[in-house]
């Protein structure tokens, strides 16, 4: 699954330009069609203005390619469209753009990366001169959208483990998604409509779930699925080191319970001994005190064990700096980490 990221803004009400189409096909003074719900804002409004220039900026990849061109095609007879790759991009242009559409790159290679940092900066640059957001300027009567900068994110679902790429597709007023090969279709116009950006500012759940995952993971050092994928397999292969018979504090804790240490605090961290009746209260609280320590102690060791390994390596493996001092539930951490790698490389 791919996405698009389109930044748009600022309307030209006085502003020259040609037509995609020509002037051609616009209507003579005094036959502007009644304002509809499916005009833009600028039309419903003046009636018939100038040209609207959008640029719109592609990455690297077919796909991103393709779903540029797409845009092109969809565009009104309003828009007068200019195609650029992003490596021909130059900051100076940034002053004349009113639509700025960045369709991210869809390639993979690792030679590309950082892959987003680029469009981030175009973006960053594109919201010092349009800095009022779509959401507070497109609503009923408003007179404000001549300044909105609308950013509108498409994105394959491997791009959002970029923290360049979650830091556009958050800033984003809309997103969509466009799989290879399938025609785009997406109304990228459709933010223009009052009430519209307000409404899509409200993230698709699943982009903000997916977006919070990867800003988790990356406060451990994990930035990317492979290295996600790593470690996961690291913590279940702990799991099974831990059932040793002949360590029974560790394999297991709790004799009616066929988990290890580990896999309680995974799976079931709710579970407590039963206390011993033949043991006075003061002897109780330390059977107790001592099980939620063989806990800690479990998830400690491996967390040193995973920093030791991965020490020095490009994407170094660390424990937040939350959980350094050792005040923090490490197990709360630690059963949080697997739960969220797993629903990313479920996800991917």
């Amino acid at each position: 699954m791919i996405c698009i990221l389109a930044v748009m803004t600022r309307a030209a009400d006085d502003t020259g330009g040609t037509n995609k189409q020509g002037e051609e096909g616009a209507p003579a003074p005094g036959s502007q069609p009644a304002p509809s719900s499916s005009d833009a804002p600028w039309q419903s409004r003046s009636g018939w203005g100038p040209a609207l220039p959008l640029t719109l900026v592609y990455g690297v990849g077919a796909a991103s390619f393709d779903v540029a061109e797409a845009i092109v095609g969809q565009c009104p007879h309003w828009v007068s469209a200019n195609e650029l790759a992003v490596d021909d991009f130059t900051p100076a242009a940034i002053a004349a753009v009113n639509i700025l559409i960045l369709v991210l790159s869809s390639d993979t290679d690792v030679r590309q990366r950082p892959r987003f940092r680029e469009f981030r900066r175009i973006a960053a640059q594109f919201r010092d001169q349009h800095a009022l957001r779509a959401d507070a300027a497109f609503y009923g009567d408003s007179a404000c959208w001549p300044r909105a900068g609308v950013l509108l994110v498409a994105y394959t679902s491997e791009a959002i483990q970029d923290p360049d790429a979650r830091e556009l597709i958050d800033d984003a007023c809309a997103s969509y998604c466009f799989t290879p090969g399938t025609p785009f279709t997406a109304d990228i116009f459709e933010i223009f409509q009052p009430g519209a950006a307000q409404a899509r500012r409200v993230k698709d759940p699943k982009d903000a779930y997916s977006i919070a995952n990867w800003n988790f993971l990356a406060s451990w050092g994990i930035q990317d699925l492979d290295f996600a994928r790593t470690i996961k397999k690291a913590i279940e292969d702990r799991c099974r080191r831990l059932n040793d018979p002949n360590k029974p504090v560790m394999s297991r804790p709790l004799p009616d319970v066929a988990l290890n240490r580990l896999e309680l605090v995974l799976h079931k961290a709710e579970l407590r001994p039963t206390p011993d009746p033949a043991r006075t209260p003061a002897e109780q609280k330390k059977d107790l005190d001592n099980f939620v320590a063989s806990g800690a102690r479990a998830v400690r060791e491996h967390l040193n064990e995973l920093e030791k390994a991965y020490d020095g390596t490009e994407t170094p493996f660390r424990r937040p700096s939350a959980l350094r001092g050792g005040k923090r539930d490490a197990q709360a951490a630690y059963r949080k980490l697997y739960n969220v790698l797993r629903v990313v490389t479920i996800d991917s």
